[in-house]
């Protein structure tokens, strides 16, 4: 059997294995702040213009505080309500169905990092059976997780195999930022893929200025979100219930919360 092949098993072998864990939260309702983002989100049903939740907080229309801002996430769920309806047990599925994805990138990015089939494909197993994994699944505004960690990966895995040889500058470029970008409107946490080039490339080392290009171009998609960030959430400048907390709270909730990232 051809290496190809036999890799292209992969997928299908995680898709049925989030299938298998996850497919119970398909009956589920609600959960957590679904209600509020979705369900309850007249906003969010009614929009006619899909364009506003790039320049609108992600509490626009709910009744939890502001400072978040998931345009991406939001979109899809505009999208997807429109095609298919409200109901929950869509949302949910197309969470499981975006968690197995997920793990697929994970593997591609091993894969182009050199790492053995097997090992990346066990890795990608452990990936979609972490059992912080549930959360995205079952909880359906854990999707900006998932639309965070897919295109961190996939812009990381187009800068390795660039560092390899194996693409053009301009398509990695191109990729880079782009999929930085739409990492960062996924998720504010995705904030870290510029550092996430830039360490890939001092590790590779490939030699030439083609390298700063990819920094830049990291870094550009960086600078587009935060100016795009500022314009929605300027009015209402509170970062979440963090913010709320006094000190010395405060730092001791932010390093929990970074050690669970």
């Amino acid at each position: 059997m051809r290496p190809n092949l036999r890799e292209s098993w992969v997928p299908l072998g995680l898709l049925l294995a989030c299938l298998l864990l996850y497919g119970r939260t398909v009956s589920y309702p609600f959960v957590l702040d679904d209600r509020m983002a979705v369900a309850g989100n007249e906003f969010l049903k009614s929009s006619g213009n899909p364009l506003q939740f790039f320049v609108s907080d992600y509490s626009r229309g709910a009744d939890f505080g502001p400072g978040y801002f998931r345009p991406l996430m939001m979109f899809t769920f505009w999208l997807q309500g429109n095609l298919a309806g409200w109901g929950p047990a869509g949302f949910h599925l197309v969470n499981v169905l975006l968690h197995a994805l997920a793990a697929w990138c994970l593997y591609l990015a091993a894969r182009a990092l050199g790492t053995g089939a097997r090992a990346a494909a066990l890795g990608a197993a452990l990936f979609a059976a972490y059992p912080p994994g549930h959360e995205p699944a079952a909880s359906i505004v854990g999707r900006a997780d998932l639309l965070a960690s897919i295109f961190l990966l996939l812009g990381w895995r187009m800068q390795i195999l660039w560092e390899r040889g194996r693409i053009p500058t301009a398509w990695a470029a191109a990729a880079v930022s782009g999929c930085g970008f739409l990492a960062m409107l996924g998720k504010e946490t995705a904030a870290v893929f510029p550092l996430l080039v830039i360490l890939t490339a001092l590790f590779f080392g490939r030699k030439g200025a083609a390298r700063t290009i990819l920094c830049v171009s990291a870094a550009l998609a960086l600078a587009v979100y935060l100016v795009l960030r500022h314009m929605a959430v300027v009015a209402a400048p509170q970062a979440g219930p963090i913010a709320l907390l006094h000190q010395p709270q405060r730092t001791f909730a932010a390093l929990y919360l970074t050690g669970q990232l």
